[in-house]
């Protein structure tokens, strides 16, 4: 049986029968033509349900489309810091990788990377490969350093790489070159906070895949909301700071590892956008009880968190 087309007003319809307010239905009828209905509704109308089929007494399309903002919002926050602390790790793997292996084309050479992992590895040279040859006919630094020099040196080639390829290059370095990346943040953690940061590659790669995860969700604009990621990261007291716990497998805990990868200056600017995202969430949700911590703990967010320099 076919899913049957809905009208906007029907939609209203729906929704109103089911127990939610619209205070200003044109105004409604407009933001549902301007965003999709599943994401609205079916993304994140869960918060305010007592059911799949009714609401709470008193919910209102305009606090349901508060959280869908909401998750929009902190996606977008988190994009742009994530990009900032992409490039960061482009630089770092490309300078210490170099500074060992070096000569031409020395990233596709098999020797100067994990002897375990030799599948993986001729997957990841493969892929390198191909990103040269899709490139080298464009108009640039692909082409530029193919004509001029006839090769492509690592620190052009990585700002040709998706994240996940970025990533798993430095998962597949050999130890040492690893462990050169990892001790480099370290000295940085120490210059922007005055304190002693301990940072291995393993669990470095751990917050990589996260971190990449949720670069995913905001570049497909998927929900985050609700959302766990993959895999546990690896636990590092140094990331937590004055906090107790949080979730190692939660968007919250990827925010404290971006610290690792931007400057103090960027994250505090981070901190300061995420925390006024869930103020204005919090005055718009608040009449209703522990709804406000349902939502920001459905990523990890905690109400110690929320509380501190409210």
């Amino acid at each position: 049986m076919a899913i049957e087309f809905k009208t906007i007003d029907e939609q209203i319809a729906i929704l109103e029968n089911r127990g939610l307010v619209f205070k200003e239905k044109s105004n409604a009828a407009e933001l549902l033509l301007r965003s999709n209905y599943y994401d609205i509704v079916n993304g994140c109308g869960s918060f305010l349900q007592k059911d799949k089929d009714s609401f709470i007494e008193g919910a209102t399309f305009e606090e349901l489309y508060a959280i869908y903002m909401f998750d929009k919002d902190i996606k977008h926050t988190f994009f742009n810091r994530i990009g900032e602390a992409e490039a960061f790790l482009r630089t770092q793997v490309a300078y210490y990788f170099c500074e060992v292996h070096k000569g031409k084309y020395a990233y596709l050479d098999t020797a100067n990377f994990r002897k375990d992992k030799k599948l993986e590895v001729a997957r990841l040279l493969s892929d390198l490969a191909r990103i040269i040859n899709n490139n080298k006919h464009y108009d640039n630094a692909i082409s530029h350093y193919l004509k001029k020099y006839d090769e492509v040196p690592l620190w052009v080639l990585v700002n040709f790489m998706e994240f996940g390829q970025l990533r798993t290059f430095y998962k597949l370095m050999i130890e040492r070159d690893k462990r050169k990346v990892a001790d480099s943040i370290c000295i940085l953690m120490k210059k922007y906070y005055q304190k002693e940061f301990k940072l291995t590659p393993s669990i470095l790669d751990s917050y990589l895949q996260n971190i990449n995860d949720v670069r995913n969700m905001a570049a497909h604009d998927n929900r985050i909301l609700k959302s766990t990621l993959r895999k546990d990261a690896k636990p590092n007291k140094y990331i937590l700071g004055e906090l107790k716990k949080a979730e190692l497998n939660s968007v919250f805990h990827v925010y404290l590892t971006l610290k690792l990868f931007i400057p103090r200056q960027k994250y505090e600017n981070l901190d300061k956008a995420l925390r006024n995202k869930t103020n204005r969430l919090f005055k718009k949700t608040k009449k209703h009880e522990f709804l406000f911590l349902k939502i920001i703990e459905s990523i990890g967010f905690t109400k110690e968190w929320f509380e501190k320099n409210v």
